[in-house]
């Protein structure tokens, strides 16, 4: 009795702390959700979803990203306002949802209580994922349909798994990497089964399908080239960790030890899958085996969540080194909560090493913990808000705004009212502002020499990615004018603010 009463009571306090966390994750991403201002990224979708539906739907083939996000941005900013709020409830619901799907997958993958807690503290409270929560973008929803996929593979659940496929597809173009993990997944359930196999490639081929309309759009997204750079190792860490602890920790001591904690827990994941995956198959061949098809299953089970895990991350970096690179942060996001449950199951199964599991589960809890105290829904966009109302107040008749790049037009302008502002008549880089999404936006462009003005503001974004005529350019505008602002985030490079008071001669 006494033993069931310990079991019993230990269950119910393992339950009371997963509660406890989930609650205060959804807190944390409730908190805050309008305080930055709108960024770039987010102006894209906000700007679109300003236009009516058809012409949203035209606008999308230039942002690089199928409908299916636009169309929910449409809907939501009708519904609650073109505002902060309207931008980013689907994003705080999507996190939501996020955090009940891990919930769902780790019981899925039979973890134990102690890995359970373990792994949803780390969806609960990883700065970027609280990020993800409060960012008008869809990749917390792409993260969310990737979990539930997952969850109607295993299950044979065909209308479920091939629903989330096809959203997937139209929610980021990366989605063909995940679907072939997915339906590894949902094949490897019973390989043996045509009946099973047919059902599998019945569904991949309405996914497929139901994607042909924007099939043509995709194909012409593939051939503008990526302004990312190379891949490396190094830049590929540098890459999990944004994805992880956001710009919480750069600039502090626990920077290299949040990389410790991720390279740790790669490799050692590593080196713990592929001892497993031995003794497995060791188990499941052996003649005089008491169990053998304990051990099949179990080793069907483990190639399930190691493809779950590791399939698409591994399948992008290929394409990125033998092709041409596309990987940033932002995409790899939605491999993070799937790496840690196998991460978390690998190295909790060395009953040998276990302080190992201490020493990184230690770093990692360090790291946490400085993050979530510096972690600040202001910092996305830094002093964005404080400049726009700066300007506002300094306004006065015969000014005008100059933009040198897309990337403070669209965020600023969400700010300055209807004050006349302009973009320099330079081509954007591909990836950033196309000239017929400056067409279906309205965006003025012109040099500015060929404005009539008294006092120009000029917004000069420092990324690195206009031409070097438009560099030379702006660096002859700035020469003369006065230096007002500088605004730093965790999200974009840092944008220069100035007043120039004299005209600029042709």
């Amino acid at each position: 009795m006494k033993t069931y009463r310990s079991q019993s009571f230990l269950k119910l306090d393992s339950k009371q702390i997963l509660g406890a966390i989930l609650a205060a994750g959804i807190a944390l991403r409730i908190s805050g959700l309008t305080a930055s201002a709108i960024w770039y990224d987010e102006a894209i979708s906000f700007e679109a979803a300003k236009l009516p539906f058809f012409s949203m739907l035209d606008a999308t083939r230039f942002t690089f990203s199928p409908p299916l996000w636009g169309t929910i941005v449409w809907l939501s900013v009708r519904l609650f306002g073109q505002n902060e709020l309207g931008l980013r409830l689907p994003a705080l619901f999507a996190g939501i949802s996020l955090l009940w799907m891990t919930y769902q997958t780790i019981s899925d993958f039979r973890l134990s209580e102690y890995q359970n807690i373990v792994v949803i503290g780390f969806a609960a409270f990883l700065p970027y994922q609280l990020a993800m929560a409060q960012d008008g973008r869809m990749y917390t929803l792409f993260a969310t349909l990737y979990l539930c996929a997952i969850w109607f593979a295993r299950r044979n659940r065909w209308l479920g798994l091939t629903a989330c496929s096809g959203l997937l597809l139209y929610t980021h173009y990366t989605a063909i990497f995940y679907l072939i993990a997915i339906y590894l997944i949902a094949a490897i359930n019973h390989l043996s089964n045509k009946k099973h196999l047919v059902k599998i490639f019945a569904s991949g081929s309405i996914t497929i399908l139901s994607f042909l309309p924007w099939l043509g759009v995709y194909i012409s997204t593939l051939a503008i080239e990526s302004p990312v750079g190379p891949i490396s190792i190094k830049s590929l860490l540098i890459m999990f960790y944004q994805g992880t602890f956001d710009g919480t920790i750069t600039q502090t001591p626990f920077y290299p030890l949040a990389l410790v904690a991720i390279f740790g827990s790669v490799i050692f994941g590593l080196f713990f899958s592929i001892k497993m995956v031995f003794s497995l198959v060791h188990e499941a061949t052996r003649v005089d085996s008491e169990r053998p098809l304990f051990a099949r299953r179990k080793l069907v089970h483990y190639v399930q969540l190691t493809l779950f895990a590791l399939l698409p991350i591994t399948i992008m970096v290929v394409w990125s080194f033998v092709w041409k690179n596309f990987l940033y942060y932002r995409l790899i996001v939605s491999t993070i909560i799937p790496m840690i449950i196998w991460a978390v199951y690998n190295i909790a199964q060395s009953s040998k090493l276990r302080q190992l599991n201490y020493v990184l589960l230690s770093c990692w809890t360090v790291c946490i913990l400085a993050g979530i105290v510096l972690w600040s829904p202001q910092a996305k966009t830094g002093d964005l808000h404080d400049i726009a109302n700066f300007v506002n107040e300094q306004w006065q008749n015969g000014d005008v705004i100059y933009h040198i790049t897309g990337t403070s037009y669209l965020p600023f302008s969400q700010y300055l009212g209807n004050k006349p502002q302009y973009l320099i008549d330079e081509k954007q880089h591909d990836w950033l502002l196309p000239i017929q999404l400056q067409d279906r936006f309205g965006i003025k462009r012109s040099s500015l020499e060929s404005i009539p003005y008294q006092r120009a503001w000029i917004f000069f974004s420092r990324d690195g990615l206009i031409s070097q005529q438009a560099n030379e350019r702006a660096q002859k505008y700035i020469h003369d004018a006065t230096l007002i602002g500088v605004v730093k985030a965790w999200r974009f490079s840092s944008i220069e603010v100035y007043l120039l008071t004299t005209h600029v001669s042709p």
